[in-house]
Parts: structure tokens; C-alpha cells; sequence
């Protein structure tokens, strides 16, 4: 509800303020992440929501971030088993330490 009633109000704006308005966050957010990808910081997020924000008013931001988006999931299945992995691999970790805590303990 809350979200309808900003865009609606969004909207009402003029064109070239509301572009003008977009343009300068959505580069912005964009330029960011691009910095935070060398240095450390969050650099996908932002570049996400920098092109998430250029794409309400750009249909090239639109392109490039469903493009971004199909390459994400496609990560994040190549990642999961390799997850599943990290994660058994910390568990014997974990266990294997508190064992050896527990022994020299006692």
C-alpha cells in the first residue's frame, strides 16, 4: 500500500525532473559499486540497485540488468554444491576441534 502511494506520487512528477532525479542516483549507485569492486565495500549490490533504479526510466538499464540477473542465478547454481561442501567441511572442522579442546581439557 504504502509502496503504491510513493510511486504514484513518484509519477506525478515531470519527466525531465523525474529523469534528471533517476539519472543522477541510479549513476551514482552504479559508479559506487564499481569502485567497491576494487576496493572493499559492497560492489554487486550496488551496481544492482543502481541499474535496478536506471531501469524504471532507461530500457538499456533494463537490458542489463535482467542480463545480470540470469548471470547471478547461473553463479549461484555452479556454487551450491560447492556450499554443501564448505559446510560439511566446518562441521568436521568444528567437531574435530571441540574434540581436541575436550581431550587436552581433560
Amino acid at each position: 500500500m504504502k509502496y503504491e502511494r510513493i510511486r504514484d506520487n513518484w509519477r506525478k512528477f515531470p519527466h525531465p525532473i523525474r529523469w534528471l532525479v533517476t539519472a543522477i542516483l541510479g549513476i551514482s549507485l552504479l559508479g559506487l559499486g564499481i569502485i567497491f569492486l576494487v576496493l572493499p565495500g559492497p560492489g554487486f549490490p550496488l551496481i544492482i540497485a543502481g541499474l535496478a533504479i536506471l531501469a524504471t526510466e532507461f530500457t538499456w538499464a533494463e537490458i542489463l540488468l535482467n542480463k545480470s540477473k540470469l548471470h547471478l542465478n547461473t553463479v549461484v547454481e555452479k556454487a551450491k554444491p560447492k556450499i554443501k561442501i564448505l559446510v560439511a567441511l566446518a562441521i568436521v572442522l568444528a567437531l574435530s576441534a571441540t574434540t581436541t579442546f575436550y581431550l587436552i581439557k581433560y
